[in-house]
């Protein structure tokens, strides 16, 4: 059973508001994007929720919506909004109408200035509300949706690092990977991914080292998600294409539109905030248990090269300082535990001054377990 994602909450709780208060809802999707994520709504109004194509044989919707619900009506019949409403197989119901090109959408703008005025004399309770799809940037003309009872919702600003980071949360458990390392691949993934959950969860397949450059992967995901090569344009064609997106309060270009148009240094940066998050703490850890396994071999008070006193309290010792006295000939400690002080040391210097860590770590052992825990 997949669980749904916090932002996919969201999405479907305002989409269910709108739909309880009688408001019909312009739904824009961005291009690629499928009807899935609206499924927990379609659920909740499952007995009254039709779903229709919008017609592409140049009728009116009114024609469209009386065929679906009077097809066997006389002749000449008077097709009105008013009379529409008299059926019972469409009174109170919902109607999701799907839109397949601009053209289609056209011919429905006045229709939905006719229904608005027709559905504020019907009682809520029996008020029919409709969804409508629309896919891509090919939708205009509506310039107060409030005076035709529309509500519009798009993603944006709905979906964000929680829901990627969830995302590859579900894959990750699945593996033999260490508590570490699953903190650093959700880390990893949950930025790179921000709003798309279903890279994160591919991202999630890949082993850490090659997700410390991630430049390759996303290029062959590019190609995978459908993403074409493209120069850089304006956020607001970006949002409907898919590669852009409101997350955190923040404007974000999706992590495989960079690699295709080569703004490597804000992956870098993505991949910089994730490792700072996920493994300063370790390096905190691991500070913390050096300093109580080896407190009898920390000398007291710790001097610079000049003789300057710099720390008195042993709990104040950074991994630098560790670094040197364990490299001072009165050191005792064997060569293996200064050799992985020495890899954490470079860790820590690294993120300090905004760098990432590149894979070569991975295989000189910052994953592995460390030599002192064993002392531990």
């Amino acid at each position: 059973m997949t669980i749904p994602s916090p932002g996919e909450i969201r999405f479907n709780s305002d989409l269910e508001l709108d739909l309880r208060e009688g408001r019909s809802v312009l739904l824009r999707l961005p291009e690629g994007e499928t009807c899935d994520l609206i499924h927990r709504t379609r659920q909740t109004f499952l007995d009254d929720w039709i779903d229709l194509s919008a017609s592409e044989d140049g009728g009116t919707p009114l024609d469209q919506l009386f065929d679906e619900f009077e097809p066997n009506r006389t002749a000449g019949t008077l097709k009105t909004l008013p009379r529409l409403y008299q059926l019972d197989n469409f009174r109170g119901r919902v109607l999701a109408i799907h839109f397949q090109n601009s053209d289609c959408w056209k011919s429905w703008i006045p229709f939905l200035r006719e229904f608005a005025n027709a559905s504020r004399t019907v009682e809520e309770f029996y008020r029919t509300r409709l969804v409508l799809v629309c896919i891509g940037r090919n939708v205009g003309g509506i310039s107060h949706v409030n005076e035709v009872l529309l509500s519009e919702r798009s993603l944006d600003g709905y979906f964000g690092r929680i829901d990627s980071r969830l995302a590859a949360n579900q894959i990750v458990l699945r593996t033999n990977r260490t508590a570490l390392e699953c903190q650093i691949v959700e880390s990893i993934c949950s930025e790179l991914a921000l709003w798309d959950t279903a890279l994160a969860a591919q991202l999630a397949e890949f082993p850490v080292g090659d997700l410390f450059d991630p430049l390759p992967l996303l290029l062959q995901l590019a190609e995978e998600l459908g993403f074409r090569a493209a120069a850089e344009v304006p956020a607001a064609e970006g949002l409907w294409q898919g590669w852009f997106r409101t997350v955190d309060q923040s404007g974000e270009w999706h992590s495989c539109h960079l690699a295709l148009t080569g703004r490597c240094d804000l992956i870098r940066n993505r991949v910089w905030r994730a490792q700072t998050a996920s493994i300063l703490p370790f390096l905190e850890g691991q500070r913390k248990q050096l300093i109580n396994i080896f407190r009898n071999d920390l000398r007291l008070p710790h001097r610079d090269r000049d003789g300057k006193v710099l720390v008195t309290d042993r709990d104040d010792l950074e991994l630098g300082h560790i670094f040197n006295q364990f490299f001072s000939p009165a050191s005792r400690v064997s060569e293996t535990t200064r050799q992985a002080v020495k890899l954490l040391r470079e860790v820590r210097n690294l993120l300090a001054h905004f760098q990432p860590i590149t894979p070569d770590f991975v295989h000189r052992g910052l994953l592995a377990r460390m030599p002192w825990e064993d002392l531990a």
